[in-house]
């Protein structure tokens, strides 16, 4: 009976250890996809970062530099958007990732909205912008949350490791 129990477990053993081999290629355009939107994404945080500053900070005499800091952040999820566009995702997550490729859009429209009524300096402007973008960030979080739980998932089935940035995305934090 110990015989057996050993031998079950030695088995156990020698397909965990199969299985781990096997998941870092069990799908390697999974894999190549992951590695690709990694750095993305990660430019992603970065950029949510200085919006969060900028959207933080406290109204200036001189609009000018405030605005022109927003345009330039426009800017940059544009960028983001085209190095995005360029990477090509896997079957089952194209159209996902197509969908958080429109994020970076949001994010930008949304951006050059709210800049250009700071602009105007007139504090109607800025309130009307406020209620334009609004649906632009639910919409930037619902595309967020769907591409977030299709990789997942794909991910998941794939019996792949999920990226420490996954976690958050999914639940649109």
């Amino acid at each position: 009976m110990t015989r057996i129990a050993i031998a079950l477990a030695a088995a156990a053993l020698i397909a965990a250890a199969g299985a781990a081999a096997k998941s870092a290629l069990q799908d390697p355009a999974l894999h190549g996809y992951v590695a690709k939107v990694d750095g993305q994404i990660r430019s992603y945080g970065g950029l949510l970062r200085r919006f969060e500053q900028l959207y933080a900070e406290p109204p200036h005499v001189d609009v000018d530099p405030f605005v022109e800091d927003r345009y330039a952040l426009a800017d940059r999820f544009e960028r983001l958007n085209a190095r995005w566009s360029d990477i090509r995702a896997t079957g089952g997550l194209r159209l996902r990732h197509h969908g958080m490729g429109r994020v970076f859009e949001l994010f930008a429209e949304a951006i050059r909205i709210q800049a250009a009524a700071i602009f105007t300096r007139h504090p109607e402007e800025v309130l009307a912008a406020q209620g334009r973008i609004e649906p632009f960030f639910r919409s930037a979080t619902y595309l967020q949350q769907r591409w977030a739980r299709a990789l997942r998932g794909a991910l998941i089935r794939a019996d792949m490791n999920l990226p420490s940035w996954l976690h958050g995305m999914a639940k649109g934090s």
